[in-house]
């Protein structure tokens, strides 16, 4: 076995279109020394300098050699300052007897001053040092995506689309490396009966922000019936809430923005540190007719304690239940904080009209861990959205591919990637999709995603 360093051009999610070796001048060149950098914290990239011995046979030799290794540094320069090419520069290593090879992607190559005028260089057809620069993304990544060869790729049909769960470990993707998996292609197909989805939200949550493992939708769909429920508020049975039940403020005594329900997690059976994290929170609700319009809030606090109003008010119309995007909250693991159940208020005022307003559920979507929110969406039965995230960050930048027979491109936010070393029994991605102005409880989704598994330092054996 030998050990590998190299320069890879290729286009991502596709095999190489060519290599440059740095080892054994199997192409004339030769690693000297190579200090590898190694990332910290939140870096989205690394610089490293590596020095170069290259060797020909003859004056013209040794310049077609130093030509090629110019070509592809030049290339790496062509990527980032033109998003039309899709020809990368990958740096690409293996220690001698290591399992598997490991690449990153190279953002920036700078070369110092070269001895070309010497001795060894003209005499010798050898330029003894050859100094270059890299800033590359941070983490070390597999050499594959799901799809070309390796498997890498987690898929689920007959996700509800309405607070539904995916239990995402179902590869050996989920256990592979020491970072989270860059999520490098995703597909959303809307479900056979569905209407057409125009939003979506999934977020991916592992047990690691639960002391007693993550419960999915047990977690992360909150029955407001569940609460309790003040001014002109009371919870009654309904077969068309998620939950079975929703709760109705009438506005009978008072129309301004005060509370209405509120819900902790003892009400929802959840420990105190089961769900510690970021969440986005939607909420499910509807107007009782077309000319009444509500506003609500979201507060953020304790049962009998001191709550923290989101700052903006969200606005509700239309008889049909819809989903709202009311805040983010962040969960501390309330035992080391504070010995109190972790609570969610809505607050809602009467903006016009003389109706009800109905809130039937809050779904937690996780976004600490690996997130993703589609807006603009035009996804119609049985159609796919793909997403594809590049390597040039931590958090990637992405391209949004054309909804099948669409001409709208999708807005997308997507953050980290897919958790690592988790468990089948903890880890689930919590998923919600809404028509333009509705939310169908039938609504499903198939999702499948293809991960680069990422490392800080060494792969290793897998």
């Amino acid at each position: 076995m030998t050990t590998t360093i190299a320069l890879v051009k290729r286009r991502d999610h596709e095999p190489d279109t060519s290599t440059l070796s740095l080892t054994g001048y199997t192409d004339g060149i030769e690693v000297k020394d190579w200090p590898q950098a190694i990332a910290n914290g939140q870096d989205e990239a690394v610089t490293e300098t590596m020095t170069l011995i290259v060797r020909g046979t003859t004056n013209d030799n040794l310049a077609q050699k130093v030509q090629v290794l110019d070509d592809y540094l030049i290339q790496a320069g062509r990527y980032n300052e033109n998003m039309f090419e899709d020809v990368g520069i990958w740096l690409r290593a293996k220690m001698t007897s290591e399992s598997g090879s490991r690449q990153a992607f190279i953002l920036d190559a700078q070369r110092g001053p070269t001895p070309v005028l010497s001795y060894a260089a003209q005499d010798q057809n050898y330029i003894t040092e050859y100094p270059l620069t890299l800033r590359r993304a941070a983490y070390w990544e597999a050499m594959y995506a799901g799809g070309l060869g390796a498997s890498y790729t987690t898929s689920a049909s007959g996700i509800n689309a309405t607070g539904g769960q995916w239990p995402f470990v179902t590869s050996g993707a989920s256990n592979i490396g020491d970072q989270p998996a860059r999520l490098a292609d995703v597909t959303i197909t809307a479900g056979s009966g569905n209407g057409t989805l125009t939003e979506m939200w999934i977020g991916f949550k592992s047990g690691r922000l639960s002391s007693n493992g993550f419960s999915g939708s047990a977690d992360c769909v909150w029955g407001l019936y569940l609460g309790d429920t003040y001014n002109d508020s009371a919870s009654a049975a309904d077969g068309t809430a998620k939950v079975s039940n929703r709760v109705r403020c009438t506005f009978a005594t008072s129309t301004c923005m005060i509370s209405r329900v509120e819900i902790d997690m003892i009400e929802m059976g959840i420990g105190y540190s089961d769900i510690r994290g970021r969440h986005a929170v939607l909420l499910r609700a509807k107007c009782g007719d077309s000319s009444t319009t509500a506003r609500v809030r979201l507060s953020v606090g304790a049962k009998s304690g001191i709550w923290k109003s989101q700052p903006s008010r969200v606005s509700i119309s239309g008889t049909s239940w819809d989903i709202y995007q009311v805040g983010v909250i962040e969960n501390p693991d309330v035992v080391r904080r504070a010995h109190t159940s972790f609570a969610l208020r809505i607050e809602a005022e009467r903006t016009a009209g003389t109706s009800y307003l109905d809130v039937d559920c809050l779904i937690l979507i996780p976004c600490d861990e690996g997130f993703i929110h589609l807006d603009d969406l035009v996804l119609q039965v049985s159609e796919t959205v793909e997403i594809l995230m590049l390597p040039e960050g931590t958090n990637g930048a992405f391209n949004v591919l054309n909804v099948q027979n669409n001409a709208i491109i999708p807005t997308a936010q997507v953050v980290g990637g897919l958790p690592i070393h988790v468990n089948a029994s903890d880890s689930y991605a919590i998923v919600c999709g809404k028509r333009a102005s509705s939310s169908v409880l039938t609504d499903e989704v198939k999702i499948t995603v293809d991960v680069y598994p990422r490392w800080t330092t060494l792969r290793g054996t897998e």
